[in-house]
């Protein structure tokens, strides 16, 4: 029945509920082929999230019934049945999730404390930030607001910009940002 045994659509974590995607899984003859059979899911649509329906042409079309989210399922794996009579057929669609940047970055921690030495050169290493992004693909950019240190905008390390005095000046507080 099925011109091929596995099939691939890409959808993007941000495709809004009800989108249909055309599905050709019984080849140039869909539409006809489609009215013959009985097309379900057969397994691999956890939380329901599919439905199977018809397209005003009479092709199959996968309907998203509930949000994607790439960090929490990235693929579907679509066991498809389709029948007539006796005669009957499966497949797999392959559903694969397409990450978008839809989480900021977030430091582990609201406030940390650290301490530097007296007389230390500028550039002296204070401590290295580190946020966390759940979404793969996006580079972290730091930022800090700070007149006595400075931050490497890629790797997160905060440095001394001065020397610094314990009995002139005890405690320093900036606020870090982690953009993507």
């Amino acid at each position: 029945i099925f011109q091929r045994k596995y099939y691939d659509v890409k959808l993007s974590e941000n495709t809004a509920v009800g989108t249909n995607t055309e599905i050709f899984v019984f080849g140039r003859q869909g539409a006809a082929l489609a009215l013959k059979y009985d097309l379900r899911i057969a397994a691999g649509n956890w939380n329901s999230t599919f439905e199977l329906s018809k397209s005003a042409a009479g092709e199959n079309t996968l309907m998203l019934k509930k949000s994607l989210d790439y960090e929490t399922t990235n693929e579907y794996k679509l066991l498809l049945y389709a029948s007539r009579g006796y005669i009957f057929d499966t497949m797999i669609l392959a559903v694969t999730v397409m990450d978008e940047n839809d989480n900021g970055p977030l430091f582990p921690v609201s406030q940390m404390i650290h301490s530097v030495k007296e007389n230390m050169s500028p550039g002296t290493p204070v401590f290295t930030a580190v946020a966390q992004d759940l979404d793969k693909s996006d580079v972290i950019k730091y930022s800090i607001t700070s007149e006595e240190f400075s931050i490497g905008e890629t790797n997160g390390r905060v440095v001394t910009k001065r020397k610094f005095d314990y009995e002139l000046e005890r405690e320093f507080s900036f606020v870090l940002t982690g953009t993507d």
